[in-house]
């Protein structure tokens, strides 16, 4: 170790130089990469380690850099703050919190001083495991230890609060900053973290006066404080004022991005069993949409699959296949969640052959039909009295070895209602017990319409009486029930 180390005499790289090419790998998150360079290494220092702990912690192979620390240990080798700090970082990448607090605390103990990284990475190491009591406290004996936080500390517990849905701390923690003289003022970060713990709060209100606050503490709100805000209202169904909000961005110097056209097409989405007023909110955020296309702002996938999901829900399958059309002439594939969203449009409106079209483009995207969009092809053929294909659908489903689920049983046993076969759909019920199923309120009211349609009375009476005992009563419509 150290002084009696044997250096190998080689022709190729030095030690310096394989060390500063394993700090390349890490920065390109290459981690085996490094470790291949490491272990390959005549004579292995501290520095060395440190690059290889950091590329493993990149690359969030946490134990792998626990291991490289515990080695060098046993090889007599000195780990410093630079190695504690890479192994913790590599525990909060990998959610392994306990370790970053035992590492913390074996720091302390082979006398090295902790840094404010160190801090902060083993803050956030409970932030990203949503351990926020832990963090609390974990603060609150620090500072007693006479530690002084900076801002990244404190917004780092801000992020864990609002990541443990806690938006009553996080606005306390805030307030706390606020008034205290010893701990740094919020900055812009410190209120966009506590917006968004507003809005998984369902406090679209407190979300919208601290979006306010910001000009006052002399404090630009930047596109992330529009989007939180705008998260909160639409989780509040609060389309029209999220709306004001994208209107008002340019006031600011500020323009909607694909993130904000995602989040208002949403929001007015979610509003539509609103009725008249929201439909028009819906066309709004469609429009935005729009506009955005026509800034010539690229829209990923997600921002698509909103846009295709609106249109279902409002009933508009022209304008969910147009843009899942735009889907196919970008760079971007279309997902299962961008062809189900206009399936089930298709459905919505009884356009069935145009949703059975869309299982070509399932087969020429390499997509696996999935019981999602299996239950709205079905449904589709059913509502059209194609009950038939439907049946015929849902058997080359079960046929690849596919799980149903209790919507895809629920719409073949309709489809089989629709062609009077009713024995047919006591067999499909007898295939959803087997399978372990449970039938739904949806299920059985779909198996009695189709007693009730063929004439069996007295076999919709007994299915009661035996649902009653077995307790599937509980799940029938009051009107069946």
């Amino acid at each position: 170790c150290g002084a009696g180390a044997v250096r190998i005499i080689s022709k190729g790289p030095s030690v310096r130089e394989q060390t500063v090419r394993i700090s390349q790998a890490s920065r390109s998150h290459l981690w085996r990469q490094a470790l291949a360079r490491f272990a390959g290494l005549p004579v292995r220092d501290v520095v060395s380690y440190n690059a290889t702990i950091c590329a493993c912690a990149k690359g969030s192979r946490w134990p792998l850099s626990i291991e490289l620390l515990q080695v060098l240990q046993r090889s007599c080798g000195k780990p410093d703050a630079i190695t504690y700090n890479a192994s913790i970082s590599a525990c909060e990448k990998g959610e392994h919190w306990q370790g970053a607090l035992r590492l913390f605390s074996e720091m302390r103990e082979v006398s090295l001083s902790p840094t404010t990284i160190t801090y902060n990475t083993a803050m956030n190491a409970m932030g990203v495991a949503r351990q926020w009591r832990h963090a609390l406290g974990f603060l609150a004996s620090q500072m007693q230890a006479r530690w002084q936080p900076d801002i990244v500390t404190h917004n780092t517990l801000l992020a864990g609060l609002e990541k443990g849905h806690q938006w009553t701390w996080a606005l306390h923690h805030l307030q706390s900053m606020e008034t205290s003289f010893d701990d740094p003022a919020p900055d812009a970060i410190s209120y966009n973290v506590a917006i968004s713990a507003c809005a998984r709060g369902h406090s679209w209100e407190l979300a919208l006066v601290l979006l306010t606050c910001l000009p006052g503490r002399s404090l630009r709100p930047d596109a992330f404080s529009f989007n939180a805000a705008l998260d909160a209202c639409g989780r509040a169904h609060e389309w029209e004022r999220g709306l004001a909000l994208v209107e008002a961005m340019p006031l600011h110097r500020l323009f909607p991005d694909a993130i904000t056209a995602s989040l208002a097409v949403a929001a007015c989405t979610a509003g539509l069993a609103d009725g008249t007023t929201a439909r028009a909110g819906w066309l709004r955020s469609l429009l935005l949409f729009e506009s955005l296309l026509d800034r010539r702002l690229v829209p990923n996938l997600i921002v698509y699959n909103t846009a295709i999901t609106a249109c279902e829900r409002g009933s508009n399958w022209e304008l969910a296949l147009a843009y899942l059309s735009r889907v196919r002439s970008t760079n971007l594939l279309p997902g299962v969640i961008s062809i189900g969203a206009a399936v089930q449009a298709c459905k919505q409106c009884q356009e069935w052959q145009q949703a059975l079209g869309l299982l070509t483009l399932l087969h020429t995207s390499s997509l696996s039909l999935n019981a999602t969009i299996c239950s709205g092809l079905v449904s589709a053929c059913s509502q059209a009295q194609q009950w038939v294909r439907a049946l015929v659908l849902f058997h080359k489903f079960r046929a690849t070895r596919a799980r149903p689920d209790v919507s895809t049983f629920t719409s073949a046993i309709a489809a089989a209602g629709v062609g009077l076969q009713w024995q047919y759909a006591l067999g499909l019920l007898a295939d959803m017990h087997m399978e372990g199923v449970e039938p739904n309120a949806v299920t059985m009211a779909c198996l009695l319409r189709t007693f009730v349609m063929c004439s069996m009375k007295s076999s919709a009476s007994k299915l009661l009486r035996e649902g009653a005992k077995s307790g599937v009563a509980r799940l029938l419509p009051p009107t069946l029930a």
